[in-house]
């Protein structure tokens, strides 16, 4: 895949220089770090990730709380599961995505927030949250996904995917300003990071 243009280069840059560099939880706790960076609308986003073998999160409801339920006690995949929210922009993902593996204990997700910047061309651009459950972490008075500590490796798994659709007309690693490194989520499992964001541009 190509590199971007100069003028999404530079749009995408403006925004990094002052977006959030994670996620939080609804009280504000600190959640999933910020390494993935969209350019496209709902619909090719959506087309992108449904081409590349995700399905889009469904959003909590009685129903799908309940599959979740159902999932977890046949230790089965629920390919929609709803996400928890997190917050960017004091509102919750706007987008969701989730890849599972054989059970709803592993399974790949994301969230998407549309920033408040777009492209020379007026194109949306999404900042995403992507990590990697590898099964429970169970505290007292939790239970939530235990993820890879290793965030790269998602950002490159979710790289891969997209590419892989024919849909992408850029990708490219891009520094921020004070990149994170290392940190705990916000039910505290440690996570590593080098900082930098994967930008994906879909073809229009």
């Amino acid at each position: 895949s190509q590199q971007l243009s100069e003028g999404d280069d530079a749009a995408v840059q403006k925004l990094l220089g002052d977006a959030p560099q994670r996620a939080a939880s609804k009280d504000g706790q600190p959640g999933d770090p910020i390494n993935l960076v969209l350019i496209g609308s709902a619909d090719e986003i959506r087309r992108a990730y449904q081409d590349a073998g995700w399905s889009e999160a469904e959003k909590k409801t009685g129903k799908s709380i309940w599959e979740t339920i159902r999932a977890v006690a046949a230790d089965k995949g629920y390919g929609a599961a709803p996400v928890s929210q997190l917050y960017v922009y004091g509102r919750p993902e706007d987008l969701a995505f989730e890849k599972m593996l054989d059970t709803f204990m592993k399974r790949h997700h994301l969230r998407l927030w549309r920033s408040p910047v777009k492209t020379p061309g007026g194109r949306e651009i999404w900042l995403g949250a992507a990590t990697h459950d590898i099964g429970l972490d169970v505290r007292p008075g939790v239970v939530s996904h235990a993820i890879d500590p290793d965030l790269d490796d998602e950002r490159v798994k979710v790289g891969a995917d997209l590419l892989a659709t024919g849909l992408v007309t850029a990708e490219q690693l891009v520094n921020r300003p004070d990149p994170l490194s290392e940190g705990l989520t916000a039910t505290g499992a440690p996570w590593k990071t080098d900082g930098r964001l994967l930008v994906v541009e879909l073809k229009p």
